[in-house]
């Protein structure tokens, strides 16, 4: 895993300019040697200097072309999260980048490369005082916000978030809750923990449709799923539990097309 991670960010870096010892030389290995904090890549951006942001397993650092600086965060300006996710990153328009890693939700300016103070009183409008246990953005960067209790909220930055969807006390005693929001035209997919599938519509606000088509008996922390727009009418869905597949999921119709199963998704 750490090689495949080494080979992502030295084939991501090609495109930074370098002075170079060989004009036929094509690949650098860019790792701790260099200022990298280590070699756990979570993900990498490029800012609007040029330089790339790279986050590592508990620390930040910028790649100036040349070596890693690190970029280190204050925790007093971040937002404590009770899930420990896979490091995500969420783009904020006007620069701004949200990340999530190791229980924390950091705000990031790529036009100065600091970390923005006032994360926390970005969210005094939602009037939320419960904890947050997972934050997700849509792509037209509303904030939906998944609390300790396991309810969703969804929030526009304006006004006071709005609940969503809260679990059944049956649910919540078998710790069915909410993992993944996805954007789908004028609805949201919201996918809980066993894959069963709700569908909320930004017209009426309210949850319009179920789906059990990739749900399991249980729960699983393992769950995941990642999604691309394919076109108007359709998404490309992975789905990863105890197997993995691959979908076409028409937004309109509500139908899904197996494309690959069984191990064919990791």
């Amino acid at each position: 895993m750490k090689n495949f991670w080494i080979l992502i960010i030295t084939a991501t870096l090609l495109s930074l300019p370098y002075r170079s010892s060989s004009s036929t030389e094509r690949f650098r290995l860019l790792d701790t040697g260099n200022g990298l904090f280590n070699n756990q890549v979570r993900f990498l951006t490029q800012m609007e200097d040029g330089k790339i942001l790279v986050c590592t397993e508990g620390m930040f650092n910028v790649y100036n072309g040349n070596s890693f600086e690190p970029l280190a965060c204050d925790l007093t300006y971040t937002v404590p999260l009770g899930m420990h996710n896979l490091c995500t990153s969420y783009d904020g328009g006007n620069g701004l980048l949200w990340a999530k890693d190791f229980y924390r939700l950091y705000l990031i300016n790529t036009r100065t490369g600091r970390f923005c103070h006032d994360i926390k009183e970005r969210f005094e409008a939602a009037r939320l005082t419960e904890a947050f246990n997972d934050f997700i953005l849509d792509h037209d960067r509303n904030a939906w916000i998944i609390t300790e209790s396991g309810k969703l909220y969804r929030y526009d930055w304006k006004k006071p978030a709005k609940q969503v969807y809260e679990p059944r006390p049956e649910e919540k005693s078998r710790g069915i809750r909410v993992k993944e929001v996805m954007q789908a035209g004028p609805f949201h997919l919201i996918f809980l923990n066993t894959g069963r599938m709700l569908v909320w519509e930004e017209k009426s606000g309210r949850i319009v449709g179920e789906d059990s088509t990739v749900a399991t008996p249980a729960p699983s922390e393992y769950f995941r799923t990642a999604w691309l727009q394919a076109d108007k009418e359709h998404l490309l869905i992975s789905v990863s539990h105890t197997e993995g597949y691959l979908y076409l999921y028409n937004i309109y119709t509500r139908e899904w097309k197996e494309i690959l199963k069984r191990s064919s998704i990791n």
